[in-house]
């Protein structure tokens, strides 16, 4: 193979400046026997044989069982794979029979189950990264359909060079990507290449051949004979920005980030992010998604509108969410969490804001409900009657293990704490659940929080880790005092 050829050094430069592919890394190849993968194929095995590259290739290809051909060019993947002396697997997958159990278009589910054989074959053969042949004309084509659609700035910036499978360690990359068809099918012609020709490629009820076969050319010939080159400056300019408002959105999250957040949730200050532009709010909350491994794809930008509003209006209701999540104004935080589906009803806004508790002393909470907080050496008798004769609405603290201020807020669907007398840790949700607290008083449940948490579902049960023990010295005497409409 000649390493000598232009090509073969331009993608070489590609994958140094775009650090695509480390040397002497492990890569799937995603080779469908096409013009496009059959030149990748060509140009990785020459890299890989040059001084300090050194990878390890693995050709992968799937057959979606779509096309009476399909066999042929599987058999042709694996004497190709075997005429370079690499390793080859061949899968067959009924995308049809995905497409209909799924509800999706046939190009959905190809690529879907596509990505999937590959990300899985990266996995078992500890690869790096997995590379596949999209071009610049692929981009042309990608941008144009997602214009028409409709899409934001991320859509806009096309096919990323480089991207993560599914979050993990394995990447994607397109060592082809700034590269025109004519070039590639200029070298496939030098090197006398072999290639397959999927018929399905001129069918024109598919989307994308649509565009390629008969919307560009029209474009071309009525409207800009340089359309192309218009379309990826314009996905170059959308990555820039793109790229630019997702630093700024980690940035914003990382600011506003809150240490206590439940369980599987993450919690942020709302007037962190609320002295934003709305869009760098949007990033955040895309960035929040992200660090919970929410499903993106699933992810729409009215989603993304919905997150945002709820820090720049302390009223706005929760966001449902995919992935089973759910986001949600909770005084001066938002918590973005597992929704907890046995207690969907909302949160009771009868309290905007968390209200910092005077201690000792009464505060009164804007619905006119009052809480006293008494601060004073532990009493044994008078604790050991407490016990004997709860009055409602009054609990004891251990004063000494309270971290930081007392504050009072309604409650969040991601609230957890430990009740006194049970097992463990439980949602809020969940606890209002078994004590069987009518529904429409759950809402007006109260969390009286320090810096660590919950530590009175007010006027219920304390937090395990607040209660008086053998070693107590200190006690916090909390009296809750409301109207009749309470739990």
């Amino acid at each position: 193979m000649s390493q000598g050829d232009p090509f073969i050094l331009n993608v070489g430069e590609t994958i140094d400046r775009e650090e695509l592919i480390a040397p002497s890394a492990r890569v799937v190849v995603g080779v469908s026997g096409g013009l496009d993968s059959v030149v990748l194929l060509d140009v990785l095995a020459a890299l890989a044989g040059a001084d300090g590259r050194g990878y390890d290739l693995m050709v992968a290809h799937l057959d979606h069982a779509l096309r009476d051909a399909a066999a042929a060019d599987a058999a042709f993947v694996a004497e190709l794979a075997d005429s370079y002396h690499l390793p080859c697997t061949v899968q067959r997958r009924d995308v049809a029979a995905v497409a209909a159990e799924t509800g999706q278009s046939i190009e959905t589910a190809a690529r879907m189950v596509r990505y999937e054989f590959l990300g899985g074959l990266a996995r078992t053969f500890g690869a790096a990264c997995v590379a596949v042949a999209h071009h610049a004309d692929d981009n042309v084509e990608t941008v144009l359909h997602r214009l028409l659609r409709g899409t934001h700035l991320r859509g806009l910036a096309g096919m990323p060079i480089r991207r993560p499978m599914g979050g993990g360690p394995i990447d994607l990359v397109r060592p082809l990507l700034p590269y025109r068809r004519d070039e590639i099918r200029a070298y496939a012609q030098r090197r006398h290449l072999r290639w397959r020709e999927d018929e399905t490629n001129r069918d024109t009820q598919y989307r994308r051949n649509f565009i390629r076969h008969e919307l560009l050319p029209l474009l071309r010939s009525r409207f800009n004979p340089r359309v192309d080159e218009a379309l990826m400056r314009l996905a170059g300019s959308a990555g820039d920005v793109e790229d630019h408002l997702a630093r700024l959105g980690a940035e914003t999250f990382s600011h506003a980030r809150l240490p206590d957040a439940p369980p599987g949730g993450v919690a942020m200050d709302a007037r962190s992010l609320g002295q934003h532009p709305q869009i760098v709010i949007t990033y955040a909350m895309r960035v929040a998604l992200e660090t919970l491994g929410a499903p993106l794809a699933a992810v729409t930008g009215e989603h993304l509108r919905q997150m945002a509003a709820l820090a720049i209006d302390s009223e706005s209701p929760a966001v449902a969410l995919p992935g089973g999540l759910a986001a949600r104004r909770c005084g001066d935080r938002i918590v973005i969490a597992p929704a907890d589906t046995a207690d969907a009803e909302p949160v009771a806004d009868a309290v905007a804001d968390a209200v910092e508790l005077a201690c000792p002393g009464t505060t009164r909470l804007p619905d006119g409900s009052t809480v006293t907080a008494v601060i004073e050496p532990l009493d044994r008798r008078e604790f050991a009657a407490h016990c004997r004769q709860p009055v409602a609405g009054a609990e004891y603290l251990d004063a000494d293990a309270v971290t930081g201020p007392l504050l009072c807020r309604p409650r969040c669907d991601g609230d957890v704490f430990h009740p006194l007398g049970a097992p463990g840790r439980q949602s809020v949700g969940d606890f209002l659940t078994n004590a069987k607290v009518p529904r429409e008083n759950r809402r007006r449940v109260r969390c009286i929080c320090d810096a660590a948490g919950v530590v009175y579902v007010a006027p219920l049960r304390i937090d395990d880790r607040v209660k008086i023990t053998d070693a107590s010295q200190r006690a916090i005497r909390l009296t809750c005092r409301k109207g009749d409409d309470g739990p």
